[in-house]
């Protein structure tokens, strides 16, 4: 089995990035959403460090998609509910619903997990999505998951190691790659990478492209820290990152760069040619998401990926201290603030394993007469 390879606390930087977060205007500090779950992310991050944090079961390092966890460690109503309280959303549940769920619960899990384990999802799925990689001429095992940071979930298929959520990803990149157009030494930029896992195929695909991350702390810390050991003189961390100047090219040309959701502004003046979103603009405010948009334009990327559920992550009427965000954020709102400078070319049912079509895909290309 490959290395497993760990990665390195900095408990300074982590603070210094949610000091520096706390200055920057209220456009780009955490929403409502993401403001409740700092109250157990922080602590979890500064208790436990970064060690094997991809295999926690019921953290909320799985709300960004940063865990890779086996199907059969999370059929437990208790833990689940347990995490609910801690991360105070236990007023989702309904009391006397819940102790009928387990019981109801309780003999279907154990059918599931006679029948139905990761590796079987896993090795049903994976076909597809080598197919689709093929169609752009590519080989799928140069996109496979690393071992950075100890997956619960790690399933040899050919040779190479994948997870469910690893497949999700490379499923999403490639039906996107099908139907759009981006080219080695192009210039990438993300808002909301999570952990990093859009930039891999990205990075895997385009050697030689630019690539520019915006995100919030802490997923900024834990996506730096990975980053940096998954593309080493690749990356330019977050430290060296802000202080990089926008017009010194030749230090940032064909890097991957990660930077605090405040800097966009500073970068908004370089012209991108492909911006991706995907499942972050939902749980943010309608402002938050419009002033962003707004600042995409102005990079004047020919593509614009964005998924998303149709209505928002929303959790249905807000109330102080219970999270979600305010409003839903309808998926109309990517198109009335784009449609000036862009049409909507696609839209389409993202593929998700063991999942209900709830998420779009919008694939918007901009007109040839935009400004």
């Amino acid at each position: 089995m490959t290395k497993i390879i760990q990665l390195d606390d900095d408990l300074d930087l982590l603070d210094s990035m949610i000091q520096d977060q706390k200055k920057a205007d209220e456009l780009y500090r955490p929403t409502n959403y993401w403001e409740t779950y700092m109250s157990s992310f922080l602590p979890e991050l500064r208790k436990k460090g970064l060690r094997d944090f991809r295999r926690r079961k019921f953290s909320v390092m799985g709300t960004f998609g940063a865990t890779d966890i086996n199907l059969l460690s999370i059929v437990n109503l208790p833990q689940i509910l347990q995490t609910a309280q801690k991360t105070k959303l236990i007023w989702r549940f309904v009391p006397n619903v819940v102790s009928i769920l387990e019981k109801i619960l309780k003999p279907i899990r154990k059918l599931y997990e006679k029948q139905i384990n990761s590796e079987i999802v896993v090795n049903a799925y994976y076909p597809y999505a080598k197919e689709n990689f093929l169609k752009k001429g590519w080989d799928i095992s140069k996109f496979s998951m690393t071992l950075i940071g100890n997956p619960d979930e790690a399933i040899s298929v050919d040779g190479k190691y994948w997870s469910r959520h690893h497949l999700d990803v490379a499923t999403i990149f490639i039906d996107a790659m099908i139907r759009s157009d981006f080219k080695d030494g192009d210039f990438f930029c993300e808002i909301g990478p999570g952990c990093g896992r859009n930039v891999e195929f990205f990075a895997t695909a385009f050697p030689h492209s630019t690539m520019i991350l915006f995100d919030i702390a802490p997923q900024l810390y834990v996506s730096n820290q990975y980053l940096k050991k998954r593309f080493q003189d690749r990356f330019i961390p977050y430290e060296e990152g802000i202080k990089l100047k926008v017009s010194d090219k030749s230090k940032w040309k064909g890097k991957i760069i990660l930077l605090p959701t405040w800097h966009i502004e500073k970068w908004s003046t370089v012209p991108i040619d492909y911006f991706w979103n995907s499942a972050s603009f939902q749980e943010m405010e309608i402002p938050v998401v419009s002033n962003y948009l707004s600042l995409v334009k102005k990079m004047k990327p020919n593509w614009i990926y964005i998924n998303a559920l149709p209505n928002g992550n929303y959790w249905g009427e807000w109330h102080a201290g219970q999270g979600g965000t305010k409003a839903p954020i309808k998926e109309e709102i990517y198109t009335m603030n784009l449609k000036d400078q862009y049409e909507l070319k696609e839209k389409y049912y993202t593929k998700y394993m063991l999942r209900t079509n709830d998420h779009n895909s919008h694939i918007f290309k901009r007109k040839s007469k935009a400004d």
